[in-house]
C-alpha cells in the first residue's frame, strides 16, 4: 500500500513547483517505489516535473539542489524528494523512442499531482497501445545496471554505505529486468514481483539477488556479486540469440 504521508509530501512539493515555476510547469507526477507501495525507509520520493523549458539556476535553487544523478534534491522538509526536471520536448522524444526508465515506465506508473492536460493524451495513447517500449529495451536495462554499478564503486570509495546499498540494489534489479524482458517478454517494474519471478526461474541467482537486496556485502564482494548476476543475464541473452542466415541458407 502506498505511503500516504509520502504522497502528501509529494503533493506539497508539487505545490512548491507550481509557485516557483508558474506557467513554465506542464505536469508533475509521482512514480517509483512509493506509488507501488514498495518503498523502504531509505527510498526517495520520485517525482517528475515536465516543463516547457529547463528553469534558470536561480529558479532551480528555489526547489532544491542537484544530486549525483542531476535530479533536483529537495531541501528541508522535502529532503527525501528526488525530482527529475525534464523539458516537454525531451520527455515526448523519450516516449516516442520507447525508452523505459526515461519515459514509458514512469508514464505507466504515474500518479498525477498537477497537470495542464498534457498527461491525458499520453495516457490515452498508452491505453490503446500506441505507446510501448522499444523492442530492444533490455539493452537499456543492461546499461542502467552498468551505470549504477559504476556509482557503487564511488559510493564504496567514499564510505557512503547508504548510497552503496541503493546502487547495488538498483544495478542488480536493472540486470534482472533485462533478463525477463528479453527471455520472457515481461517488463517487470515491481521489485516484489521481480523477486518472486527470479525465485521461480533460477533459485541460485535468486539467492544472490536476495543478498544484494539485504545489503549483505563489503564493496569488493558486492562488485563480484553484481558481476555474477550480469554474466548470467548476458549469457542467457547471447545464447538465445539466433545466428543470421546467409544467402545460401535462406534459399
Amino acid at each position: 500500500m502506498a505511503d500516504s504521508k509520502k504522497i502528501k509530501l509529494a503533493v506539497q512539493y508539487a505545490n512548491l513547483l507550481q509557485s516557483v515555476l508558474g506557467n513554465n510547469l506542464v505536469s508533475v507526477f509521482l512514480f517509483g517505489s512509493v506509488v507501488r507501495g514498495e518503498d523502504t525507509e531509505d527510498s526517495d520520493i520520485d517525482v517528475m516535473a515536465v516543463v516547457i523549458e529547463l528553469p534558470a539556476k536561480a529558479k532551480q535553487k528555489e526547489i532544491g539542489s542537484l544530486d549525483r544523478f542531476n535530479n533536483v534534491k529537495g531541501c528541508g522538509e522535502f529532503e527525501d524528494v528526488s525530482c527529475a526536471v525534464v523539458a516537454r520536448n525531451v520527455f515526448l522524444a523519450n516516449i516516442e523512442m520507447g525508452l523505459p526508465r526515461e519515459g514509458v515506465n514512469p508514464l505507466t506508473e504515474a500518479l498525477v499531482l498537477y497537470d495542464t492536460g498534457f498527461m491525458e493524451g499520453l495516457r490515452e495513447r498508452l491505453k490503446n497501445g500506441s505507446i510501448s517500449l522499444r523492442e530492444d529495451a533490455y539493452w537499456d536495462y543492461l546499461r542502467y545496471g552498468d551505470i549504477r554499478r559504476s556509482y557503487l564503486r564511488e559510493s564504496v570509495e567514499y564510505g557512503n554505505f547508504k548510497y552503496a546499498r541503493s546502487d547495488a540494489s538498483a544495478s542488480a534489479t536493472h540486470y534482472l529486468r533485462a533478463y525477463f524482458l528479453h527471455e520472457c517478454g515481461e517488463m517487470i517494474i515491481s521489485k516484489r514481483v521481480l523477486v518472486k519471478r527470479i525465485h521461480e526461474v533460477h533459485p541460485g541467482i535468486a539467492g544472490v539477488y536476495d543478498k544484494v537486496l539485504n545489503g549483505d556485502f563489503d564493496g569488493d564482494r558486492m562488485m563480484d556479486t553484481l558481476e555474477e548476476i550480469r554474466d548470467w543475464v548476458t549469457g542467457c541473452i547471447y545464447s538465445s540469440k539466433k545466428p543470421q542466415m546467409n544467402a545460401d541458407e535462406r534459399r
